[in-house]
């Protein structure tokens, strides 16, 4: 540990990387500015801007080529312009009357885009204080996360509190298509490579994505990605000499951890579980076996039979595993009705 930064008085909701200072906000509104370059760090902040309490930040960002400035969002839906370096306020937006949740930079000078609690997204010129466009997907909740295709395609990605990724044209004005099984929890944040067709998203069900758009149709696909449990694991055992873990969550979910190398890593299949819950449209959740609630393997002869039994919340029977395939056995044991 280098240094502790303690200032606020109430609970912090938000730190942002500006050059070479921290941002840090608090529910009330306070912002300290923290200097971290250097030899010794100092726990003294060098500023800070009091934005009164009818303005909780929700957002803060940089728009490109505006020097020491930042656009802060806020709860209760206006936007303000600060400059960190003279402390003083440039300017104030009204808003859309409803709760920012996010602010992008997009790769044209003076235009930012605005995601809010009511599911719109606006594009405004911060410039002229003029909005250039909006669009709605207020079916997919709250706009969470966003991010500009940086590559020559006029797109731009939303991410929303329901799971969906939204992509829009900005030349067309509307919708270009949508990620709908993109994650299983609220979208965390957005990220298309600078100058690149791929996009980075993560999200509250623990998993970190990276889509490609390399179709004709512009379409994304899962190119990679990397998960864990979304719920707290319930039981965990070492496995193979202790080279991996075997562990069962309250999200339904049976995974093999690799301690050596995570691209090894994985859920054991359940049986076309995402292709039953398409059909069924409903929740891949809602289709696995109930949580585990003790496991137990045996690694002798792995190889030519399963060798992992589960015991499940709310029922009798006990599954096997064949964890050479990473799926589930063919046999369920029931126990005897004598």
């Amino acid at each position: 540990q280098v240094v502790t930064f303690t200032k606020h008085e109430e609970k912090v909701n938000m730190l942002y990387l500006f050059g070479e200072y921290i941002l840090s906000a608090d529910i009330k509104g306070d912002i300290f500015i923290w200097a971290f370059r250097g030899a010794k760090p100092s726990n003294e902040p060098v500023g800070n801007i009091s934005l009164g309490d009818k303005f909780t930040p929700t957002c803060i960002m940089h728009p490109d080529t505006y020097l020491n400035k930042v656009i802060i969002g806020s709860e209760e839906g206006p936007l303000q312009l600060w400059n960190i370096s003279t402390k003083k306020k440039v300017y104030a937006f009204k808003g859309w009357d409803s709760s920012v949740r996010c602010c992008v930079s997009s790769p044209a000078l003076d235009m930012v885009a605005v995601g809010c609690s009511d599911g719109s997204i606006h594009v405004h010129n911060i410039r002229y204080d003029e909005e250039l466009m909006s669009f709605n997907h207020e079916i997919r909740g709250a706009v969470t996360a966003l991010s500009f295709r940086t590559d020559g395609q006029p797109l731009l990605a939303s991410g929303g509190s329901s799971g969906v990724i939204s992509i829009w044209n900005l030349e067309k004005r509307r919708l270009h298509s949508v990620i709908r099984e993109a994650h299983d929890g609220s979208i965390v944040s957005l990220h298309f490579f600078a100058n690149e067709p791929i996009l980075m998203s993560s999200a509250a069900d623990n998993s970190i994505k990276m889509w490609i758009f390399d179709n004709n149709e512009g379409d994304a696909r899962l190119l990679r990605f990397r998960s864990g449990h979304s719920a707290p694991p319930r039981c965990i055992r070492f496995y193979g000499n202790g080279k991996s873990i075997l562990s069962a969550g309250q999200d339904r979910a049976f995974r093999l951890f690799s301690v050596v190398q995570d691209q090894q890593s994985r859920e054991l299949s359940q049986r076309h579980v995402a292709k039953r819950a398409k059909k069924l449209r409903v929740k891949e959740e809602e289709i696995k076996l109930k949580p585990v609630i003790a496991f137990d393997c045996a690694e002798i002869r792995a190889r030519d039979w399963c060798n992992v039994v589960t015991c499940h919340m709310d029922t009798s029977k006990a599954y096997v595993w064949r964890l050479q395939n990473f799926v589930i056995g063919e046999h369920i044991l029931t126990p005897s009705s004598e």
